[in-house]
């Protein structure tokens, strides 16, 4: 007798295997979230023609906010920093050096001319410097007359010391010279060791000089135009080169006579005072050994009673180094105790008094 065969059943579909599919779908889509913009940029980067090109409009974009951020006034304490347009605009630029960092990573691996994109890295540390420190006219010549490098910004950033700055600055320009040292980035190289220079070893060297010497101030961005002056005059003042630091000073006293009157949404920010440059004038001279010339540059300043006190207090204390340099130390003390009188009481000042007085010689 025939058996009916038994009807087939039909195989279950395990579920249990579907997790499997969840690990690689999860891992990709984390990895998505994660550096999807960073894969985005590179394959951007990587596959367009014109990457220097876009880069050099994205450095351009940055430094036309970095004009706008140095001439916000800093503020006096970092309260509230969410609701502080300087604090604000401070991070944003602050992304935007790291992103343009990013993209010159990219584009350094396939790109032949070494040295232009040394030139590229240690132009960002150019700016990250300078987003960091402050440079203004006070400050310029607590510099050029006292050593006193220049202070930081009032900054949430992540710390970062600036002499690890100012060395992988120099290391770079450096670095893009010995490749091209006619590049057309040689000005902005020169500009750039001259500043890592003094930033990392904290002192002034005459080699400097040479840097100094080979910038061509208008081969800079013209973003970075009161950036170098300060760092020119400063260092031209505390060598002793009064033709450098006249060169630096002039043009723009002459530009400024010459220039037709400017829109009032457009304020001109002084970065040196007529009487800031008296005085630098007197330390460059102090410091080449012309005495007489230099104590005619620091009494123009400290008879004029339009003058703040702190600039006739200094133009006080020079006159007692230059006596000091003709006539020895004792002639010092009567122009060192009116700087005293004229400023209050100022550390420095004091120092210098202390260091002339007979006991202590």
């Amino acid at each position: 007798m025939l058996k009916m065969p038994e009807p087939m059943s039909r195989r279950k579909k395990s579920r249990g295997r579907l997790w499997i599919w969840l690990i690689p779908i999860t891992v990709l889509g984390a990895a998505a979230f994660f550096f999807g913009q960073d894969l985005w940029r590179y394959f951007e980067v990587r596959f367009a023609s014109d990457s220097l090109l876009r880069l050099e409009d994205r450095t351009q974009a940055y430094l036309s906010s970095y004009q706008r951020y140095r001439e916000m006034e800093p503020p006096s304490s970092t309260d509230n920093p969410a609701e502080n347009p300087y604090f604000k605009l401070q991070d944003a630029l602050f992304q935007q050096i790291d992103e343009n960092r990013k993209i010159i990573e990219i584009i350094s691996r396939t790109e032949d001319d070494l040295g232009t994109m040394a030139a590229w890295r240690g132009r960002y540390e150019l700016y990250e410097l300078l987003l960091r420190i402050q440079l203004n006219g006070r400050n310029l010549v607590e510099f050029a007359g006292r050593g006193y490098l220049p202070p930081l910004r009032p900054s949430l950033l992540e710390e970062r010391s600036l002499e690890s700055i100012g060395f992988s600055l120099s290391r770079h320009m450096r670095r893009a010279l010995a490749y091209n040292p006619d590049g057309d980035y040689a000005s902005l190289a020169h500009f750039g060791i001259a500043l890592g220079d003094l930033m990392y070893f904290g002192r002034t060297d005459p080699a400097i000089l040479d840097h100094l010497d080979a910038v061509k101030p208008e081969q800079l961005p013209a973003q970075l135009r009161d950036e170098w002056t300060w760092v020119a005059a400063g260092l031209y003042s505390l060598l002793g080169r009064e033709d450098g630091l006249k060169i630096t000073l002039e043009p723009a006293a002459e530009n400024a006579g010459n220039e037709t009157t400017a829109p009032a949404s457009a304020p001109t920010v002084v970065l040196v005072e007529p009487y800031q440059k008296q005085l630098l004038m007197g330390y460059a001279r102090f410091q080449s050994k012309n005495y007489m010339q230099a104590l005619y540059a620091v009494r123009q300043v400290k008879y004029d009673p339009s003058v703040p006190d702190f600039y006739r207090a200094e133009a006080a204390r020079m006159e007692g180094e230059i006596n000091a340099k003709q006539n020895g130390p004792y002639f010092a003390l009567p122009y060192l105790e009116e700087a005293l009188r004229i400023s209050g009481e100022d550390p420095f000042l004091r120092e210098r008094l202390n260091a002339f007085l007979p006991k202590n010689r």
